[in-house]
């Protein structure tokens, strides 16, 4: 009997296994920072801020080259954007699951504490611009979060393809 299962390659079980371990890496930075926000209450931190944009870029894009040095030089355009992808993957699906947990289970009330935040920050800017400013309103929903894990997902995964052309090297064949 004939089975349609595809069974990965050996050379695509090595970049997901690579791609997993920094997307685990990164999945426990990211749960960290965001934890330490809601335990310090420090929500305006923009270090912070910062490092959750900017670390799933360097965590796809490390992902990518650890993965092309352990193929010994050579990753296709599929491969390096399959590192990429399971690697920011792991990050924002953590990053949803523990803000879900943060807002909606463990700490409800501080849903209240960002919403005041977000207040002082617009009155801020209304006495500084003349611009129309207002209050975006966050949905806390699980559905919220997995739409907001989706899109990033999706705009950072535009940039693993580009940075996937600059890593690629195919084997000569």
């Amino acid at each position: 009997m004939h089975s349609n299962l595809k069974v990965d390659n050996p050379v695509d079980q090595i970049v997901k296994k690579n791609a997993a371990l920094l997307g685990i890496i990164g999945a426990a930075i990211t749960a960290s920072l965001y934890i330490y926000i809601w335990q310090t209450q420090d929500f305006q931190n923009m270090t912070i801020g910062v490092v959750t944009l900017v670390l799933p870029l360097a965590i796809g894009i490390a992902a990518q080259v650890y993965s092309k040095n352990k193929l010994g030089g050579f990753i296709t355009l599929k491969q390096a954007v399959l590192a990429y992808f399971l690697a920011v993957l792991l990050i924002f699906v953590t990053e949803a699951i523990v803000n879900y947990l943060i807002y909606v289970v463990w700490d409800p009330s501080a849903q209240e504490t960002v919403r005041l935040m977000q207040e002082k920050m617009v009155a801020a800017e209304k006495a500084t611009s003349n611009a129309a400013v207002q209050v975006s309103e966050i949905d806390y929903s699980a559905k919220g979060y997995l739409i907001a894990a989706t899109s990033k997902l999706l705009f950072y995964t535009v940039i693993g393809i580009i940075t996937a052309f600059f890593i690629k090297k195919n084997p000569q064949a």
